[in-house]
């Protein structure tokens, strides 16, 4: 088999098994598989030293064109799986026009509530709820102290 016939075979079956590729780990697999630094496309470039010196230039450029093919599938079936996990993770957008929620972080300390709790239960009962001192003279202040 010659070198541009192997090119051709290596482009077709990759073009195959790429088509084939359902989720992100079978993308990256075929990418080690092919493009990767022990891959199929490098083992083929690597016999270019062994082709006869009329046939190099050709086989050369084949070479590149079939990575260059390659790698433009990948990057465009890679875009393809991003836009499609994308729109299906975003979901319908929220309203910002609408009136914003309550935040419900944390709670009362519970002798606050029980303060509150108490104070109601006097309310009810008819007392009024003062806190501290209206006026505060020097002798409660700080004499008596």
């Amino acid at each position: 088999m010659s070198l541009l016939e192997e090119f051709r075979r290596i482009q077709s079956t990759a073009q195959d098994e790429l088509q084939a590729v359902s989720d992100a780990e079978q993308l990256e697999a075929w990418r080690i598989r092919y493009l990767g630094s022990k891959g199929a496309v490098k083992a083929a470039m690597e016999r270019l030293k062994d082709a006869p010196k009329a046939d190099k230039p050709a086989a050369g450029k084949a070479a590149n064109e079939l990575k260059k093919a390659l790698q433009s599938a990948y990057e465009s079936r890679k875009a393809a799986r991003a836009d499609t996990k994308a729109s299906a993770a975003t979901g319908p957008l929220e309203d910002i026009t609408l009136p914003g929620r309550e935040m419900k972080i944390g709670h009362q300390h519970i002798l606050t509530q029980t303060i509150n709790e108490i104070c109601e239960i006097f309310a009810r009962m008819g007392f009024e709820i003062a806190y501290g001192p209206e006026v505060e003279d020097a002798w409660h202040g700080f004499d008596a102290l």
